[in-house]
């Protein structure tokens, strides 16, 4: 018996030493501003163990450096991706079915970005997303549904494919594909592009 108790005593302290660690390891990033930065460096691996929300600094990662874990939700801050910097109003998944992509939700989501490339996918949904400025896109952008209405203001030829999924493309500049990219309508109900300032 006095074994037995022993044993909890000692699992007990385990336990309880590994939330403690565990707790400090799980502390929150609070970003003063875009000039206060998380340095991902070649060969580093940042775990996001827990969904970090309305991040308005930096999160630079250079090339070889690894993001996984969590999503990471931007409020004005910026993604600086292996030498791209991007101002976001999105959330970034590093891991998981959505690994590597971008997903702007709406209302205040965006995208600006003067120029470089944005090697992740691109999914919107809602009403009132918008991209701007002269990204080259590496990956796919999706227009989620219906209920989807979003604006174009870029400058760029388009390299990527945009599939519509029955959605509102508004255009605030002339909307142009690189060859062999194209817009991709499915379902029954084709894309809506309304071009604005042509």
């Amino acid at each position: 018996m006095k074994h037995l108790s022993q044993r909890v005593i000692k699992i007990t302290l385990l336990y309880s030493l590994f939330v403690f660690i565990q707790t400090i390891y799980s502390a929150t990033i609070n970003f003063r501003g875009n000039s206060s930065y998380l340095h991902v460096l070649p060969n580093a691996n940042f775990v996001v163990n827990q969904p970090m929300s309305s991040v308005g600094g930096s999160l630079i990662r250079d090339s070889g450096g690894i993001i996984s874990g969590s999503n990471v939700t931007f409020s004005g801050g910026l993604l600086q991706d292996m030498g791209n910097s991007m101002l976001l109003n999105a959330v970034f998944a590093p891991a998981g079915a959505a690994a590597g992509s971008l997903t702007l939700n709406g209302g205040t989501n965006s995208i600006k970005q003067s120029s470089g490339v944005i090697n992740q996918s691109l999914t919107i949904s809602g009403v009132g997303a918008r991209v701007e400025g002269s990204p080259v896109f590496n990956g796919p952008i999706t227009l989620q549904d219906s209920n989807t209405t979003a604006t174009f203001a870029i400058q760029s030829d388009l390299l990527s494919n945009i599939t519509f999924n029955g959605s509102i493309l508004n255009l605030d500049d002339t909307l142009k594909f690189a060859d062999g990219a194209s817009y991709v309508g499915t379902g029954t109900n084709p894309a809506i592009i309304i071009f604005l300032n042509i």
